[in-house]
């Protein structure tokens, strides 16, 4: 591969998303904080906070982000509620994107001063430059993945042409693929997760046989950074746990090493566990509340199988990277075993979410973090077999997943619950005519005569009924609400899992 080609990659990256971000309907921009994503809102106000306030009081920048346009439910959000044990407005998520993103919001800031914009953070160049950390952490991801493909592929077989080549095909494959393409162009923790992630599987790989202290701090540091921007994350940690098991307390050494790693995590995590003290009065908490998990366990089939999101179904070229990554497993136990198995865990973690879409999501977002390993999987078949079928299955699931996107970005099917079987499928081949019915929709507005004209051009469409539905309520029209209603009900009757 090329070393040119993941740099040249990124590049073409930030073009799509300067492009997308000018073609994009209105309220729908990339290079935004998206005034309906309270995620978004509460990361910008973490690092505008910390850059400006040097606290992690979010009172002033909520009381500017949620007076925005658009921002009517975001501001009424539970998770920006105040903390009565405190008085300061909650901010329920991971700090570590927020840090990772600040040097952004101060590029942007510098910019907007240049430019005579107001330089106090929320000029239209501090926005932008922000909302960009995220494509160029997925291209940071992006360049340490390859360099860890790189690095076992090379232990795997002794053909290091062949080993640059699969290794690229497994590292770029994610953006097209997987749902680690669509979030580098939203403001949210994906990113950063992806990188960070990254970046610990390739500092354990590199020094897990070692009993050095310095590759060790290394790890440490990585765990804490992938910790700090996802606190599932921590769950990786099964991997040094089970592959370090069986050679456990052996000597001296082992333990100074493990033992620094183990004191810059606790290093790392201190900013959050200050984040924690400073909103909700605890250094421990979980700020979700308990009711956020329920074991046992009972939707892992929908996280992976569902038609509203599920990894297979949403992504479906990631069966492959996951079923060599279980051959890899089977093959090289000692060391890929373990990999697996932190997999495996975070899909449990997941299935124990009464919610496991995760809010109003695209795709299977939660388990963005697990996609290195599902890579390093891809790299095993590549390596070893099948080459042409692989291939094959992941163009097409490039397709499906794109297409899918698309489906969803621009509202073209309902954004909750399960999909019918022409919405997942025979909707995808004729876009040009979903396009055209959401403009009509979109002239029609509440309407609800010019909604029955849109439905009468082109047919039923569970969003279009669904919007003709709430019409006619508000127009006091209860028959043709119940006529609206049946025919809903009919077409949800081919609903998918």
């Amino acid at each position: 591969m090329p070393p040119l080609l993941v740099p040249g990659f990124a590049a073409i990256l930030f073009v799509l998303l300067i492009g997308l971000d000018a073609a994009a309907p209105g309220g729908r921009g990339f290079l935004v904080v998206t005034p309906r994503n309270v995620d978004s809102i509460a990361y910008f106000s973490t690092a505008h906070s910390l850059l400006f306030d040097r606290d992690f009081d979010l009172t002033n920048q909520f009381a500017h982000m949620l007076s925005r346009p658009g921002t009517e439910r975001t501001r009424n959000s539970r998770w920006v509620a105040v903390q009565p044990r405190t008085g300061l407005p909650s901010s329920p998520y991971a700090i570590g994107y927020p840090l990772l993103a600040m040097p952004f919001l101060a590029a942007g800031t510098a910019v907007d001063a240049l430019t005579g914009h107001r330089a106090d953070g929320y000029g239209p160049w501090a926005e932008r430059v922000f909302a960009a950390s995220s494509a160029a952490l997925f291209a940071a991801g992006l360049f340490v993945l390859h360099q860890w493909l790189l690095l076992v592929g090379l232990q795997w077989t002794g053909d290091a042409r062949s080993v640059r080549r699969w290794a690229g095909v497994a590292t770029l494959w994610l953006a097209p693929a997987t749902a680690a393409g669509y979030y580098a162009f939203t403001v949210m923790s994906h990113s950063a997760s992806f990188f960070a992630a990254s970046l610990f599987f390739f500092a354990w790989w590199k020094a897990r046989d070692s009993n050095d202290w310095q590759p060790w701090l290394a790890v440490g540091a990585a765990a804490g950074l992938m910790t700090l921007c996802r606190w599932q994350n921590a769950l990786f940690l099964l991997i040094p746990a089970v592959y370090e098991f069986p050679y456990a307390f052996r000597q001296r050494h082992w333990w100074i090493s493990r033992g620094a790693a183990a004191c810059m995590l606790m290093l790392l995590l201190a900013p959050q566990f200050r984040q924690w003290h400073t909103i909700y009065g605890s250094y421990l908490t979980l700020p979700q509340g308990p009711q956020f998990l329920a074991w046992p366990p009972s939707r892992v089939l929908h996280v992976l199988f569902s038609s509203h999101n599920g990894l297979f179904f949403t992504t479906p070229a990631t069966l492959v990277g996951a079923g060599g990554l279980a051959w890899a497993a089977w093959r090289e136990r000692t060391t890929v075993l373990p990999l697996l198995l932190g997999v495996v865990a975070q899909v449990i973690l997941v299935g124990s979410l009464p919610r496991h879409w995760h809010g109003l999501a695209f795709a299977m977002r939660l388990l963005i973090s697990s996609l290195p390993l599902l890579s390093l999987g891809l790299l095993y078949l590549l390596l070893h077999r099948g080459r042409a079928a692989v291939l094959a299955w992941i163009c097409l699931g490039s397709m499906f997943t794109l297409l899918s996107a698309v489906q969803w970005r621009y509202e073209f099917v309902p954004r909750r619950g399960p999909l019918t079987v022409d919405e997942a499928f025979a909707e995808k081949i004729d876009l040009g005519t979903a396009y055209a019915r959401h403009q009509a929709m979109e002239q029609a507005g509440d309407d609800a005569e010019a909604l029955e004209a849109v439905l009468e051009r082109f047919g039923e469409s569970r969003v279009l009924l669904r919007r003709l539905s709430a019409a006619c309520d508000r127009a006091g029209l209860p028959d043709r609400k119940e006529s609206t209603d049946a025919r809903l009900r009919r077409l949800e009757k081919d609903l998918l899992f």
